[in-house]
C-alpha cells in the first residue's frame, strides 16, 4: 500500500510540473488527470444460464432477487473540459462485481458541473474484460451508470470529488460446476447471463 501511495504522489508531482511548463492556453494543458477509489454495494442479481452436464443432460437456472455483495474499485482517469460546465473523461482500472468476479473496465464519463466547486452530475458507460482468474479476456461485460457528486477545490489545480452512482452491469461470469469442483467449461455452456445492479461510492483526486 505504501508503494502505491508513493507512485500516486510521484505521478501527481510530475503531472503538476509538466502543466506548469506548458504555454498558457495550449489545448494539451487543459487535460486533467486523476485517480478514483471506491466501494460498490451490489444489491440485485438477475441470473439466467443453461449448461450441459457431464452426463449429457441440460441444467437450467433462472433467478432474480436481492443479492448483497460488497466490492471495491480503483480507476485512473484522463479528462478534457470542453467548457466550464462540461467535461469528457476516459477511465480504466480494476473493479469487482458479484462473487469472485474481477474486471478491467474501460469507461467514458460525461460530467456536468453546476459551478466550478460544488455539486455535479454524471453519466458513464463502457465495457469491461475479465481478469484471467475470472474467465479471461474472451469474456466481455457491458456497464452503464448515472449519479452525481460534490467537488471541493484544494488549490493549485487540485480537486477532491465525492461521487455516488447507480450502476447496471450485464456480464457472463464463471458458472460454478454443480457436479464437482471448479467451473463449468466453456464448451458445456449454452447460455450464460448475469445482470447486476449496485450503488457505488467513490473518492477521486483530480489535477
Amino acid at each position: 500500500m505504501r508503494k502505491v501511495l508513493t507512485i500516486i504522489l510521484l505521478l501527481t508531482a510530475i503531472c503538476q510540473a509538466s502543466h506548469a511548463r506548458m504555454p498558457e492556453g495550449w489545448w494539451i494543458s487543459r487535460f486533467r488527470f486523476g485517480m478514483e477509489w471506491g466501494y460498490s454495494q451490489c444489491f440485485w442479481l438477475d441470473r439466467d444460464y443453461n449448461i450441459i452436464s457431464s452426463e449429457g443432460y441440460r441444467i437450467y437456472e433462472k433467478s432474480r432477487g436481492l443479492y448483497l455483495r460488497p466490492n471495491g474499485m480503483i480507476l485512473g482517469r484522463v479528462g478534457y473540459p470542453v467548457s466550464d460546465r462540461f467535461e469528457v473523461a476516459l477511465l480504466g482500472g480494476w473493479m469487482g462485481t458479484g462473487q469472485d468476479n474481477r474486471l478491467f473496465p474501460l469507461l467514458m464519463r460525461l460530467n456536468w458541473y453546476f459551478r466550478p466547486e460544488g455539486f455535479f452530475a454524471h453519466v458513464q458507460g463502457g465495457t469491461a474484460w475479465h481478469t484471467p482468474a475470472s474467465g479471461g479476456f474472451s469474456r466481455m461485460a457491458l456497464t452503464a451508470s448515472a449519479g452525481g457528486g460534490y467537488r471541493i477545490g484544494l488549490g493549485g489545480g487540485l480537486d477532491l470529488d465525492f461521487i455516488i452512482s447507480a450502476r447496471y452491469l450485464r456480464d457472463h461470469p464463471n458458472i460454478t460446476n454443480p457436479e464437482g469442483p471448479g467451473n463449468v467449461p466453456e464448451s458445456n455452456i449454452r447460455k450464460n447471463l448475469a445482470e447486476y445492479l449496485s450503488l457505488d461510492f467513490s473518492v477521486a483526486v483530480c489535477f
